[in-house]
């Protein structure tokens, strides 16, 4: 995610050689994927489609209409990520996260932007039937020296059901 969102370090003296490339997969149910993944029940077409260059940007689809393994469950998997002028955008749901009976989320979705050392983004997650059930707005900043701060926005926030208010200047800080 760098030079978007910096993790570490850059040494901005070492320059990349051109690069333009392509790389796309399909993952399909089989006999092999399913020696390798034992608990393995169903897997619909998983498509990754991915173009990287150095004078374009880059841009990156993933799609998992059904997943089965064991008991956990997932349904209409979407990720989308690309660069834009000097920004990175991501976006990404699933219609169902079933894993045991510990974790169950349904139509969850995330938007975000990276840019400048910092991260703008909202995640909803609704409930079976639609009804928005968690929603934050946010924003992580990139302090330096592996400190980042977490800020809400005040509006929109949803938690359980439930509107929240919230100070304008909150901010957590963690390293």
């Amino acid at each position: 995610i760098q030079p978007y969102f910096a993790i570490q370090g850059v040494d901005s003296t070492k320059a990349l050689p051109p690069y333009d490339f392509t790389l796309n997969a399909n993952l399909v149910n089989s006999a092999a994927l399913k020696t390798i993944v034992p608990d393995l029940e169903r897997v619909d077409s998983v498509v990754l489609r991915t173009h990287f260059s150095d004078k374009n940007g880059w841009t990156a689809l993933l799609t998992a209409p059904v997943i089965d393994i064991g008991s956990n469950r997932i349904r209409r998997v979407r990720f989308e990520a690309g660069t834009n002028e000097n920004k990175l955008d991501v976006k990404a749901s699933l219609q169902q996260l079933h894993i045991s009976n510990s974790i169950e989320l349904d139509n969850t979705s995330i938007t975000a932007s990276l840019a400048n050392n910092n991260i703008d983004f909202i995640l909803n997650i609704k409930d079976k039937n639609s009804k928005d059930k968690y929603n934050l707005q946010g924003l992580v900043k990139h302090a330096g020296a592996g400190n980042y701060t977490l800020s809400l926005q005040q509006k929109n926030l949803l938690l359980n059901y439930a509107e929240w208010s919230i100070s304008p200047d909150n901010k957590l800080i963690f390293s």
